[in-house]
C-alpha cells in the first residue's frame, strides 16, 4: 500500500509542478491528475483517497483556465469531489470540500446570467456556513468569497463596501503569509464601493494606503493591486482636476519611478495606462 502511495503522491505532485511553470502547463496538469483518478480512484486507503479527491478538485479547477466553455465538465468534477468527501471526517476532508464549493461558485460567476446568480448565492451560502471555522484554510476560502461578493455588488456600493469591510474584519484570522494579500484584496473592492458613493477622500485615502503599502511586496498580486490603486487615484484627478497639470503629473512620475523595474505584464499595462 506504502508503494501506491508513493506513485499516487507523485503523480500529483508532478501534475502540481506543471501548475507553477511560467505560463502555467493546465494540460499536462491534468493528464497527470487524471492519471491519479483512473489508476487510484477505488482505492480503500483513506489517504490515497484524498489524493483522488485533490486530484479532481485540481482538475475541475484547471478545465474552465483550458476552456471557459467546459464549465459543464467542470461543474460535474466539483460535485464529485463534494459526494467523495462528504462522509469523509477530518480537518482535510472539509477543506476540500469547502475549496470545491468556492471554485465551483467562482465559476459558475464566468456563466450563464442564471448560473451566475447561483455562484453569488453559493457564496453566500459558504460565508454564512464557515465563517466561524476554526481550520485556517476554510477560513481563507471564506474571505475568498467575500472580495466575490464585494467585486460583483460594485454597482450596489453599499453593499459592496459591507461584503468589503466583513472581509477585512475576518482577515485578521488568517495565517500571516496570506492576511496582507488579502487585506489588499478586500480593501481595493472597497475604493471602488467608496468612489461610487462619492466618498472620494475616503476612497483617495484607502488607495493612497494600498498604493505604499503593496508596491514594493514580494507577493505580485500585491504589486498589482498597488498599481491598480494607484492608477484609480490618477484617474480621479485626471477627471475631477483637469486643470491641475503638477499634481497629475507627480502622481505619473511617482507610478512610473516606483514601478520601473516591474516585469509582470499587467503593472507594465497599468504603468502604459498612466500615461
Amino acid at each position: 500500500m506504502e508503494s501506491e502511495y508513493n506513485r499516487a503522491n507523485a503523480l500529483f505532485n508532478r501534475a502540481r509542478a506543471f501548475e507553477t511553470l511560467t505560463p502555467p502547463d493546465w494540460v499536462a496538469a491534468n493528464n497527470d491528475y487524471k492519471r491519479v483518478i483512473t489508476e487510484y480512484g477505488q482505492n480503500p486507503d483513506a489517504v490515497i483517497d484524498l489524493i483522488v479527491s485533490a486530484s479532481l478538485l485540481n482538475a475541475a479547477t484547471n478545465t474552465t483556465k483550458i476552456d471557459p466553455r467546459r464549465l459543464p465538465e467542470a461543474l460535474d468534477g466539483y460535485n464529485q469531489v463534494l459526494a467523495r468527501v462528504r462522509e469523509t471526517r477530518g480537518a482535510k476532508a472539509q477543506e476540500l470540500a469547502v475549496l470545491a464549493y468556492h471554485n465551483m461558485n467562482f465559476d459558475l460567476r464566468q456563466g450563464t446570467p442564471e448560473q451566475r446568480k447561483q455562484g453569488l448565492a453559493g457564496f453566500e451560502t459558504l460565508v454564512q456556513r464557515y465563517r466561524t471555522s476554526p481550520l485556517p484554510e476554510v477560513r481563507l476560502w471564506v474571505v475568498s468569497a467575500l472580495v466575490n461578493l464585494a467585486d460583483e455588488t460594485q454597482e450596489t456600493p453599499s453593499k459592496a463596501i459591507a461584503y468589503a469591510d466583513d472581509a477585512l474584519t475576518l482577515t485578521s484570522a488568517l495565517a500571516a503569509g496570506v492576511q496582507e494579500r488579502w487585506k489588499a484584496e478586500a480593501a481595493l473592492k472597497k475604493t471602488g464601493g467608496l468612489f461610487k458613493l462619492g466618498k472620494n477622500d475616503d476612497a483617495l485615502s484607502l488607495s493612497r494606503s494600498l498604493f505604499e503599502t503593496n508596491y514594493n511586496s514580494t507577493n505580485i498580486i500585491q504589486r498589482r493591486i498597488a498599481a491598480r490603486a494607484a492608477l484609480n487615484i490618477l484617474v480621479y484627478q485626471r477627471d475631477t482636476f483637469p486643470k491641475k497639470l503638477a499634481e497629475i503629473e507627480a502622481i505619473n512620475q511617482e507610478i512610473q519611478t516606483k514601478f520601473a523595474k516591474e516585469t509582470d505584464r499587467s503593472i507594465q499595462i497599468f504603468k502604459l495606462r498612466s500615461f
